[in-house]
Order: C-alpha cells, then sequence, then structure tokens
C-alpha cells in the first residue's frame, strides 16, 4: 500500500521521552458550558501549554502585547481534546531535563489553577504524523495520527491513576541513570519529583516519583491554600463532584497536598 500524499513521520529511529497528560471531568466540563465559555477555557488551556513551554518567559508581539515566548523550546507538542502531549528529539539528558522543566510547569499550573490533570512520563517509542491539505471544494483533510508502544504506556498508566497527578514512570529514571554523562539524575528528581504511594482505581497504592504540586517547603498556611484552590478548581466550569469516583479523586488529590506538610529535605 503507498501513499498517494507526501507524509512525513516524526520522531522515527529512536525512543524519546514522552509526557502524557489527561484533564479530569472534561467531559462533563464541554456538557455543561455553552460554546462561548468552552472557547474561553480552552484559550486558558492552550496558554498554560505555552508558558510551559516558555518558562513563564514572554515577548512583546508585533500589536504589542505579550505572548509567551516559546522558540527556544526543543519539544513537539499536541493537543487534542482532553489530551495534551509533549515529546522530546531526542534522548540526551538535556532532553530529559527539558520535558522535567515543562511537564512540572504545565503539571503544577493545571492542577492548582486551570483544569485538574493526571498523567505520566515515559521513556519509550511514539510516532506522529502532521498534516494538512485543503481541497478546491473546501475540504480539509487534516492529521495529527501519534502511535507506538510509548503512547500506549503513558495512556494506561495515566488512566489507572486515581488522583490529579503525573507519574515519573521507571523506564524514564531507569535509562537517564544509565547514560554515560557527568550530569547526575539526582538533583533533578529532587527539584521536580519527590516518593510517592500514588492511588490507583483497582485500589493499590504503589510508591513512585511523582511531580511536585510546587518547588520548596511549604508551611501550614500554603499547603491550606493548595487545597482550597484544587478544591475549586474540581467544581470550576460548572464541573460535578457528586459521582463518587470524582470524589475519591479529589480526596486522593488533596491527600498527597497533605504529604508536604512538615516536608523535610534532606
Amino acid at each position: 500500500m503507498t501513499f498517494s500524499l507526501n507524509f512525513k513521520i516524526y520522531n522515527t529511529n529512536m525512543k524519546k521521552f514522552i509526557a502524557y497528560f489527561d484533564f479530569l471531568g472534561f467531559s462533563d466540563f464541554i456538557e455543561k458550558n455553552d460554546s462561548a465559555k468552552q472557547h474561553k477555557v480552552m484559550r486558558n488551556i492552550y496558554l498554560a501549554i505555552e508558558n510551559a513551554l516558555a518558562n513563564w518567559v514572554s515577548v512583546k508581539n508585533h500589536a504589542g502585547f505579550y505572548n509567551p515566548d516559546i522558540s527556544k523550546s526543543t519539544l513537539s507538542t499536541l493537543n487534542f481534546s482532553d489530551t495534551v502531549i509533549f515529546i522530546t528529539q531526542d534522548d540526551s539528558m538535556n532532553s530529559f531535563l527539558e520535558i522535567m522543566k515543562v511537564a512540572f510547569e504545565f503539571n503544577s499550573y493545571s492542577i492548582r489553577l486551570e483544569f485538574p490533570v493526571r498523567g505520566c512520563i515515559v521513556y519509550d517509542e511514539i510516532f506522529f504524523t502532521p498534516f494538512n491539505q485543503k481541497n478546491q471544494a473546501g475540504g480539509v483533510y487534516h492529521l495529527t495520527s501519534v502511535y507506538g508502544k510509548g503512547l500506549v504506556k503513558a495512556h494506561i498508566i495515566a488512566n489507572s491513576q486515581d488522583w490529579a497527578g503525573t507519574i515519573v514512570e521507571k523506564s524514564a529514571i531507569d535509562y537517564v541513570n544509565a547514560l554515560p554523562t557527568n550530569t547526575e539524575i539526582e538533583p533533578i528528581l529532587e527539584e521536580f519529583t519527590k516518593r510517592y504511594h500514588v492511588p490507583f482505581k483497582n485500589g493499590d497504592k504503589k510508591e513512585e516519583y511523582v511531580l511536585r504540586i510546587t518547588k520548596g517547603d511549604l508551611d501550614d498556611m500554603l499547603i491550606e491554600n493548595l487545597k482550597k484552590n484544587i478544591a475549586n478548581n474540581f467544581i470550576q466550569y460548572n464541573k460535578s463532584i457528586e459521582d463518587s469516583s470524582v470524589k475519591q479523586k479529589l480526596h486522593n488529590t488533596l491527600e498527597f497536598i497533605e504529604s508536604f506538610r512538615n516536608e523535610k529535605k534532606g
């Protein structure tokens, strides 16, 4: 079978670091808000993605407004429906550090202020085929085809979690630990992650490296404010927490925030 069009498959030849996120309560949000509200919230989500890629650095555009400066980002970024994916260009230590920074910023901002997410960072294969063609009749053939073992792994791990939070999976950590580099992984993990017993839908709890919700120590007041913000975020945009599964996810997320109380840095 051959293609009549010139498709280009990106991210071939090697495994990549992949950060995969799903929004919690997305269907509920769509069903309970009109199109104007949906457009506004999606623009906020796009801005959260761009700010994470830009590390909150802005640049003035031709109209005099400031936009996130994503010019230095090396990541490939995809958003479709309730899913956001960041993909590195290669499997170097620098790429691991970049995706950790971006994933941390996106995860933290989303859970605290915009739209709760659960996610996973893995190291494995992923491929995507971006393509656009418009014909003379006004039809559009648009591809954002994404596939590969890494995508399946990340989706399964993310979907199995029973909270708003993100696992840094063993495959990524083990690979970076084995790299012949002078850069140590421990300072990166200490800055962006902590060890935590993650709650899963099947009732299990498994200790994993997970993305921190914020950097630095949290005092009691900051923890209480975080919990209020996150609880509000779960019901923002008319989303409901009446369903028992949603209540459990919120409960588990707030328990994670509680784990920062009196946390001691080694």
